[in-house]
C-alpha cells in the first residue's frame, strides 16, 4: 500500500494546509479525496502532494460504485498507479505521467555495477574524486540546510516552493539524504520510507551541486540506505512527465517504468501557467514572505 493512500499522509496534509480528509467507503473499498480551493476553482484530489494515491477495491463493482459517489462531489481528480478496470461514464482517462522503480534486491555496489546506466555511473565517479560525501541525516538535524537549496532550485524552475513547514511535519516518515563538498552542502534528497518502499519524494542541488555530481550522489545515498535496509525492497524515485530530460535522469538510474493513471470528471487540458506567473511575482518577495505566501495559495488556490 503506497504511503499517500495512508492517514499519515493526510495528517501531514491537514497539519501542513488546514486540509480535510474526505474518505469513501464502500464494502471492500475505500477512496481518499482532500478538497482544494473553494468557489469556481473547489475541486477533490486524491491525492494532493503526491505521485498517486487513487480507490483501494477488491472488486469492479466496488471500484464503480467508489468512483460513482466521488462524482456526486463536484470536480474529481484521481491519480493511481493501479489500471482501472473500466472507464466509468463521465470520467476521463489518461496517462500524463510516469514513475520509475527500482528493485534493491541486491548490494548497492551490485546496483551500481549491473542497473545504474554508465554515464550516471561516470557522475558518481566524479562526485567522489572532487571529495563530495553523502549520507542520510535526520529529517530534524537535515532540513534547515535542505530547505534554502529546495527554495531556489524550485523558483528556478519557476514552479512555486513548499513552506518549510510541510517538510518539517514529514517528520517520523522521511529522510534527508545529502551531498556535502568541503563541508557545504550542495544537494539532498528527501526520501520518504514506508512498508517496503524508499520514495525519492524532493530532490535540490545548487548549480555547483549539478556541476560536480552531487546531486547524483544524494541519490546513490537513498539507494544505498535502501539496499543495505532487509526492510526496504524498493526505490520509486516519483512521477514525471514522459520524453522531457527529468524523465531522462530518472531513467538512468535503471528502475522499471510504469504509469500514473488519471480520472478526471473534467477532460484535462492544456497546463496551467499560473503557477509560473505567480512565482514570477513572488520570487522578489523577502523569502519569509514567500514561505506564507506559498502556504495561503497551496491553501486556498
Amino acid at each position: 500500500m503506497s504511503v499517500f493512500r495512508t492517514k499519515k499522509w493526510s495528517d501531514v496534509l491537514e497539519k501542513s494546509f488546514g486540509f480535510k480528509l474526505v474518505l469513501i467507503k464502500k464494502e471492500g473499498g475505500t477512496l481518499p479525496l482532500i478538497q482544494q480551493g473553494f468557489g469556481s476553482r473547489k475541486r477533490f484530489v486524491s491525492v494532493p502532494l503526491a505521485d498517486y494515491a487513487g480507490p483501494t477495491y477488491k472488486t469492479d463493482e466496488c471500484f464503480a460504485a467508489l468512483l460513482a459517489e466521488a462524482k456526486n462531489l463536484g470536480q474529481v481528480t484521481i491519480f493511481t498507479d493501479q489500471e482501472p478496470p473500466t472507464s466509468p461514464d463521465g470520467w476521463h482517462l489518461d496517462t500524463p505521467f510516469e514513475s520509475y522503480r527500482m528493485e534493491t534486491k541486491m548490494s548497492y555496489e551490485d546496483l551500481k555495477m549491473k542497473v545504474i546506466h554508465q554515464k550516471t555511473r561516470n557522475m558518481l565517479n566524479k562526485a567522489e574524486r572532487l571529495g563530495v560525501k553523502a549520507e542520510k541525516v535526520s529529517l530534524e538535524v537535515g532540513i534547515d540546510k535542505y530547505y534554502p537549496i529546495y527554495m531556489k532550485t524550485m523558483l528556478r524552475l519557476q514552479a512555486l516552493p513548499l513552506p518549510k513547514k510541510f517538510f518539517k511535519n514529514l517528520d517520523g516518515l522521511a529522510h534527508v539524504f545529502e551531498a556535502r563538498l568541503e563541508g557545504k552542502v550542495l544537494a539532498g534528497v528527501v526520501g520518504i520510507e514506508y512498508e517496503d518502499t524508499l520514495y525519492v519524494w524532493s530532490n535540490a542541488s545548487t548549480k555547483k551541486g549539478s556541476k560536480t555530481g552531487a546531486n547524483n550522489l544524494a541519490y546513490a545515498a537513498a539507494i544505498r540506505y535502501a539496499a543495505e535496509n532487509p526492510e526496504l525492497k524498493w526505490v520509486d524515485f516519483g512521477s514525471t512527465v514522459p520524453g522531457t530530460s527529468h524523465a531522462f535522469f530518472k531513467a538512468r538510474w535503471g528502475g522499471e517504468p510504469y504509469p500514473i493513471y488519471r480520472l478526471s470528471t473534467e477532460k484535462a487540458g492544456p497546463e496551467s501557467q499560473a503557477q509560473k506567473k505567480i512565482v514570477n511575482v513572488l520570487k522578489y518577495a523577502p523569502r519569509p514572505l514567500l514561505r506564507l505566501m506559498a502556504r495561503l495559495i497551496y491553501r486556498y488556490y
